[in-house]
């Protein structure tokens, strides 16, 4: 599911764009390089200026896919998020347009989440 739209910039390695979701809508956003101080530190920063102040929704990491397609992993925080919202931003074949994209996660299945059964459970089909 697509839910931000951006324009990148080659020459200052920068996205401009737009987040919109059921829950919170942002306009501008700028995913800009960061000053890497680890390094497993983020590549990025994504922020965004509001109608309150100039804040801070994420962090972002240049990554590629096992088919060798480049990609950046987003991650975006708030307090109002039960947890970090895990997305990625593709560049399209030209270079120049990029969308944010997020897919639900798959729920566990009890068999995976737990494979040992339980005390209860056994001793009912014993019976």
């Amino acid at each position: 599911m697509r839910i931000g739209t951006f324009i990148y910039d080659e020459a200052t390695d920068s996205f401009s764009g737009d987040i919109s979701t059921l829950h919170f809508q942002f306009s501008p956003v700028e995913i800009v390089p960061n000053e890497k101080r680890s390094e497993k530190g983020p590549d990025y920063r994504i922020t965004s200026d509001t109608a309150h102040g100039h804040v801070e929704l994420g962090k972002a990491w240049k990554c590629t896919s096992d088919q060798g397609r480049a990609y950046v992993s987003v991650s975006l925080d708030s307090p109002l998020l039960n947890a970090p919202l895990k997305a990625a931003i593709f560049t399209e074949d030209d270079g120049s347009k990029a969308s944010l994209v997020w897919n639900r996660l798959k729920a566990k299945t009890e068999a995976t989440a737990d494979p040992k059964p339980k005390a209860k459970t056994a001793a009912k089909k014993a019976a």
